[in-house]
């Protein structure tokens, strides 16, 4: 197995204790994604942004966009077709 980099050391040296052993969040299914979307519960789907924490102000807007948002209906609309 080669070595790491010293670029590669030096970037998970930067992260915060534990975030390297973090997992990725589930991808929930399109059930749950509509599911979610129709009762205004997208902040109960996983959090697929680092760097937005539940307890941020934003926290259920930014995922109300991200799952139920314009996006969404142009690619159910595509897939659709």
């Amino acid at each position: 197995m080669p070595m790491p980099s010293a670029a590669l050391l030096l970037a998970l040296a930067a992260l915060p204790p534990g975030a390297a052993a973090q997992q990725p969040p589930r991808i929930p299914t399109e059930e749950q994604i509509d599911r979610a979307c129709a009762t205004g519960a997208a902040d109960t789907l996983p959090n697929p942004f680092r760097d937005v924490r539940p307890e941020h102000w934003a926290y259920k807007a930014v995922l109300n966009l991200h799952y139920c948002g314009a996006a969404r209906s142009v690619r159910k609309t595509i897939s659709a077709s």
